[in-house]
């Protein structure tokens, strides 16, 4: 029923896509030690296509929600600065694409405490957050 109501991008952080379905988690920690710079890179050219996807499969439903099911941004997983540099940029870039084109982003942290809760509600002020 909820795949009804939403559509979900499961692999749509930028961070979680390379991660699940590129490079795995070891490629990708690894790959912000050894090659930070191509990381950067590889999250600025998946950003648009993980847009457009979340606005062509909503146009196809008619219903303007976006589930957004987050993992790789765990606390404990990512140092803050790593968090700041590798996954709340390109995060970012996602929530600001889709509300500039009219779709209602819902983040569901798959764990708590979840480190990005402070950017998402305070910094940014992008989305609501509410804790189930």
């Amino acid at each position: 029923m909820l795949a009804a109501i939403f559509f979900s991008l499961r692999k749509c952080i930028t961070v979680d896509a390379i991660g699940d379905t590129l490079r795995g988690t070891k490629g990708i920690m690894l790959d912000m030690y050894r090659q930070p710079d191509k990381l950067l890179e590889a999250l600025e050219a998946i950003t648009p296509i993980l847009i457009k996807m979340g606005i062509s499969y909503t146009t196809a439903s008619g219903n303007p929600m976006v589930l957004i099911p987050i993992h790789k941004g765990a606390d404990g997983f990512l140092s803050d600065e790593q968090f700041k540099n590798f996954y709340w940029s390109s995060f970012r870039k996602l929530l600001v694409g889709l509300v500039e084109e009219g779709r209602v982003p819902c983040v569901f942290a798959c764990h708590f405490p979840f480190p990005g809760l402070g950017y998402i509600t305070q910094k940014e002020s992008i989305c609501a957050w509410q804790p189930i």
